[in-house]
């Protein structure tokens, strides 16, 4: 594939990297400030969940105990054979029973009448009373006795206007038998109606509306102001002052209590809880329906419940003055903007990627419990909008952080393609002298050679914090530094595989198998230097550290011109082979065992009488079944060990023993025992965590401690 033009594309992208990144926040935040101004229906419904479960886990209001549910439930309306004596003995029950659903009106007075006795402070009825009934006059009667402690139900209905073709509300109110003035006005009278928000969840109680306001047009001077059930019921309390004029946020309670209307007119009256119309003693009884014969139901945050409960909770939101503020949608529109701008203000600061995710994650988190901490405070209690603006942030976050990975992937590939002119270099001289040679066709020889891998540690992560151009600048620096020692030692660069070196010592010239691969350690222990000084250099000039890695090995190869042919000829001198694959293992398994060279034991025993060197471990590799011996380099060639290294060896030497027999109590003391001759060894400790772990998981009699390598 051409990568010419997307890196040139990439590149314009790196160099203007932050600008990109504002553009692409003001576009992911504009567009979800867009969706809820316009209220998007998916933005609006996500929101409506979010909220709900706002309402469902955070503080709750606390529930006034002299409000009461008298319900109107399936028992109360059939009252079947289950009780014929209460029936019997009751002639209430009686002529309920008798009437039938829907019962005469007098029934009603009835319970007024007897509610009202027992001291209830006030009966409201979530019921409407539109046409004439048996019983009315009784019912009238009543609710002119008692018109301080009554309240009845209205209700808006939709009205077609067939001149126009559109519909308008209009209230039904009680029937002129019981209500002569048939006016919305009369104070025992107020609208049952709950209006639900755009996602169809009744989470607000209007408590007074007017007229023109119920169809959606503005207030005019001569717009009659009607009060709520709820509404009227405080006004009846003596709380006019308590009255919401505009719609507010319901805070719902924990539940109420409930009783079926038909006990009151049984022998229970005279018993628990009741005991003799003692319960409805300054109590406000609210009388509606309830069951799946009504369907007198709602859908709020806390699930499908009853309209008569709704009311309560309407009314006892009021009695505490326990509503929940709903900031403005500019403020809305304000909690995106800054969460668009805090979105800019991660992906600029935090350049580690996991990092960042991890902050998102977090300040989302963080956003919840503040907004769930401002939901339930007893005062100033304010529903923060959450899903728009964590919206507008995480997809702002996401949709860089995916931008800024393709970005810094064909960074990569550029610095790769830049690289790849200069590794050729290595070959040039032996291709000019020797134009016969292996290096001019394709094929190969076989041949036992040295090989070094390096790797940098970490550098995924360095190449998505650090300044590219920097990094690459750095990079060079380094590349410079380790090719100069592996020239110096007369090895050959076969590759530059990203950030990773690969050498070789033996490929086209050898002074022999030992003389290879001491050059290989020296130049490995001479790497570790220069990185050692480079580091300190970039450390003053405000430069992260790279660290590296270092695997040898040594073994017959395969050493080839390989490569393409004709019009995209293309070839390069490799070698390839199992040696190859195991000095890359070893390059990786130093990070397994804290250490920056390890020396496969074919290397190792060919330079074992040079350096100094200690025996890690019986590794077997990846994709291999036979294990090798893997050993690292304690000091520098032909001199002696310091008196501390040498006792420290001794007993690593004597510790590794005990654990090969499996004597692993024993080996802990001595691993420990090494320990006090060199705090820093990272081998020890890595034995005694095995160790641990043998003694409480004891391995089985074939066991040979060799160590398995799972991953490459």
């Amino acid at each position: 594939m051409r990568l010419g033009k997307p890196l040139r594309l990439m590149n314009f992208l790196n160099r203007h990297r932050r600008a990109f990144l504002i553009v692409v926040c003001a576009i992911c935040t504009g567009i979800v400030a867009f969706a809820h101004w316009i209220n998007f229906l998916p933005l609006v419904h996500l929101e409506g969940r979010v909220r709900d479960f706002l309402t469902q886990h955070g503080r709750r209001s606390p529930t006034q105990p002299d409000l009461l549910f008298l319900a109107i439930d399936g028992v109360t309306v059939s009252l079947d054979d289950a009780f014929p004596e209460e029936i019997a003995e009751s002639p209430a029950l009686r002529s309920m029973k008798d009437s039938g659903w829907p019962w005469s009106r007098d029934t009603y007075a009835k319970v007024i009448e007897r509610l009202v006795n027992a001291g209830a402070r006030l009966v409201v009825f979530d019921m409407l009373f539109p046409t004439e009934r048996p019983g009315d006059d009784e019912l009238k009667a009543a609710l002119d006795r008692y018109r301080d402690k009554v309240v009845i139900g209205a209700n808006f209905v939709d009205s077609p206007d067939e001149r126009t073709g559109t519909s308008t509300k209009r209230i039904i109110v009680p029937t002129q038998s019981l209500v002569p003035s048939g006016d919305p006005l009369d104070d025992r009278v107020g609208y049952v109606s709950f209006w639900p928000e755009l996602d169809d969840i009744v989470r607000t109680s209007r408590y007074r509306i007017t007229e023109y306001e119920v169809n959606g047009w503005q207030p005019a001077p001569d717009s009659r102001l009607l009060h709520s059930l709820t509404g009227r019921a405080l006004s009846k309390l003596g709380h006019e002052e308590l009255v919401p004029r505009d719609p507010r946020c319901i805070r719902f309670a924990k539940g109420f209590t409930t009783r079926p209307l038909w006990e009151i007119f049984s022998k229970m009256w005279e018993r628990p809880p009741y005991n003799k119309g003692e319960l409805f003693r300054d109590k406000i009884v609210l009388i509606g329906p309830l069951g799946d014969w009504a369907h007198d139901v709602l859908n709020t945050p806390l699930g499908i419940i009853p309209g008569p409960e709704l009311h309560l909770h309407s009314l006892n939101a009021a009695l505490n003055r326990d509503f929940v503020h709903e900031p403005s949608r500019l403020a809305n529109l304000a909690s995106i903007v800054l969460a668009g701008f805090a979105a800019w203000a991660l992906s600029t600061f935090i350049r580690q990627p996991f990092l960042r995710f991890t902050l998102f994650i977090l300040g989302s988190a963080a956003w919840y419990f503040l907004a769930h901490f401002v939901f339930s405070l007893h005062s100033g209690a304010t529903i923060l909008s959450i899903a728009p603006p964590l919206l507008a942030a995480n997809s702002s976050g996401l949709v860089w952080l995916i931008l800024e990975q393709v970005i810094d992937r064909l960074e990569k590939a550029r610095t790769r393609r830049t690289l790849e002119r200069y590794v050729s270099k290595d070959l040039v001289r032996e291709i000019l002298d020797n134009p016969a040679s292996l290096l001019t066709a394709l094929g190969g020889v076989r041949k036992s050679v040295a090989i070094l891998f390096s790797d940098l540690r970490g550098f995924t992560t360095l190449t998505e914090e650090a300044d590219s151009a920097q990094l690459v600048a750095q990079l060079n620096e380094y590349f410079t530094a380790m090719v100069e020692r592996i020239f110096s030692n007369k090895g050959i660069v076969d590759k530059f595989i990203g950030d990773a070196i690969m050498a070789v010592w033996g490929e086209i010239q050898s002074d022999g198998p030992a003389n290879d691969v001491e050059r290989a350690v020296t130049a490995a222990l001479q790497m570790q230097t220069a990185l050692a000084e480079l580091n300190v250099g970039w450390a003053k000039r405000g430069i992260r550290p790279f660290r590296m890695g270092l695997g040898i090995n040594f073994g017959p190869v395969i050493v080839g011109n390989i490569g393409a042919t004709g019009a995209t000829e293309k070839m390069e001198l490799t070698i390839i082979g199992d040696p190859v694959n195991l000095a890359s293992r070893l390059e990786s398994l130093t990070k397994e065992y804290h250490l920056e060279l390890l020396l496969g034991e074919s290397a190792a025993d060919l330079v074992a009488d040079i350096f100094p060197l200690q025996l890690v471990d019986l590794v077997c590799v990846k994709g291999k079944t036979k294990p090798n011996r893997v050993y690292t380099v304690l000091g520098a060639p032909r001199e002696p060990l310091p008196e501390n290294l040498r006792t420290y060896l001794a007993r690593y030497n004597e510790a590794l023993q005990h654990y090969r027999s499996c004597e692993f109590a024993a080996a802990i003391a001595s691993f420990h025992s090494s320990i006090e001759s060199r705090p820093d060894d990272p081998l020890a400790k890595i034995y005694i965590e095995r160790c641990h772990a043998l003694l409480e998981k004891p391995p089985k009699p074939e066991w040979d401690g060799v160590f398995v390598m799972t991953k490459k």
